[in-house]
């Protein structure tokens, strides 16, 4: 039962029949567990409300329009709360995290919960779900679902993720497919044991579940320097990247698009990242995927903009070592485009999680300090993507702030979203 503590103000519950105090039992035929199921009732037009008040079970049928609330509020307990993972995946990066550096406790927070899988694009792997769950979902329609599959062969993925209710992974799948819930899917590549023709099958075998399950990202696997006493995984070589995107590039060509290499894959395999069109609708660019193909057809259309514009202005962009050379060519661009504008690039080294971490999601506050500060008296701005901060908030990995940033270089920090428009107009914003 979850108690009503109170009614907004301009709730329709009072006038619905409800009242402070009323413990609920269900809305419909559907147990109150959490606020999603009082979400999903309050969203539809017309529902019953099973209750108990003063000892009494009793039923409301509520009818409203669907963009009103009945504006009720639950104790904590009821929120969201999440689901930890059950998992010992072989390469969760929460196992490889410094364990001797002031990190946020949430970091160390493993999440495999369904309903942040709906809510925030979060990827699950289904392992601590039940068929009454499932159910659930399909109830609700919560669509699209993040489904991490690592590998269509159950002994495979039990491997990868160590658990064995995996098992039932492939039937969730299917069930969900067939209620019409659409799935975003992912690959973690690790070396050696879901490389190859076990990568090929797995591509063909969820093609089969198209469009439900709409598309498939391939990954490599991140390393840090801190795998003491965990398996040993090899880093994705050229080789093995190269046959990667050659097997999913196949098979792209033979259904016109469903799954896709990261640009990290491409990066590695020293390959020319492809059209955006090639992408679709983007739909895994979250996960690395057309990221850089995007950037460059927004970079294109956005130099029209700032053609003739002038400026003293000096400014450093910090990236990771993999978008590097590549941030340099359109840092030179932007130089022809913008009379006397002064940038200069800096790839920052990951030496708080390992050389091996080369992304800039992963540049850490610490190593922008002690790796740039001598090297920028001349610079006014320093201009950080925004994937280097927490979401919604300004803090780093490690726990550095903006200010704290900004206090240390002595200069100003600007944020930008991780995209051509947003680097040229957060520059705008200052010239």
């Amino acid at each position: 039962m979850a108690e009503i503590l109170s009614i907004d103000k301009g709730g329709l519950a009072r006038r619905k029949g409800l009242k402070v105090g009323d413990d609920i039992l269900y809305f419909n035929d559907m147990p109150m567990n959490d606020i999603l199921d009082y979400l999903y009732a309050d969203g539809q037009g017309e529902f019953d409300v099973t209750f108990v008040r003063h000892g009494k079970e009793k039923v409301k049928h509520i009818v409203k329009d669907e963009a009103l609330s009945l504006g009720l509020n639950f104790d904590k307990k009821y929120d969201l709360c999440t689901t930890r993972c059950k998992n010992k995946c072989k390469f969760c990066f929460v196992d490889q995290l410094p364990k001797d550096k002031n990190l946020r406790d949430t970091l160390f927070v493993k999440d495999d919960d369904y309903r942040l899988s709906f809510a925030c694009g979060n990827y699950v792997t289904l392992t601590n779900v039940t068929d009454k769950d499932i159910d659930r979902i399909i109830k609700y329609h919560l669509s699209p679902m993040y489904i991490s599959v690592h590998a269509y062969d159950t002994e495979i993925r039990t491997k990868l993720v160590t658990n064995p209710n995996t098992k039932n992974l492939i039937r969730y799948i299917e069930r969900m497919a067939d209620a019409g819930i659409v799935m975003h899917t992912q690959v973690v590549m690790c070396k050696g044991i879901n490389d190859g023709e076990v990568l090929e099958q797995t591509c063909r075998e969820l093609l089969k579940f198209y469009p439900n399950v709409k598309t498939l990202a391939i990954v490599p696997v991140g390393l840090s320097d801190h795998r003491e006493g965990l398996y040993p995984l090899e880093k994705i070589t050229k080789e093995v990247a190269c046959d990667s995107i050659d097997r999913v590039e196949k098979i792209n060509k033979e259904v016109g698009g469903f799954c896709w290499c990261s640009d990290e894959m491409y990066l590695l395999a020293g390959r020319e990242i492809p059209d955006v069109s090639y992408y679709g609708d983007l739909d895994q660019i979250g996960n690395g995927v057309g990221l850089l193909a995007d950037f460059r057809a927004d970079f294109e259309y956005k130099l029209e903009e700032i053609k003739g514009l002038t400026t003293d202005k000096s400014f450093a962009f910090i990236t990771g070592k993999s978008f590097a050379p590549i941030l340099k060519e359109y840092a030179k661009c932007l130089k022809n485009y913008i009379k006397g504008i002064n940038i200069e690039v800096f790839p920052i080294e990951n030496t708080f999680f390992g050389k091996n971490i080369t992304v800039a999601g992963l540049v850490v506050g610490s190593d922008i300090i002690n790796q740039i500060k001598d090297k920028i008296d001349n610079i006014d701005y320093v201009v950080l993507p925004k994937t280097m901060f927490k979401e919604f908030e300004t803090v780093m990995l490690d726990g550095t702030t903006i200010d704290e940033l900004a206090n240390r270089l002595g200069k100003q920090v600007l944020i930008c979203e991780p995209t051509a428009s947003g680097l040229i107009d957060e520059i705008r914003s200052v010239l």
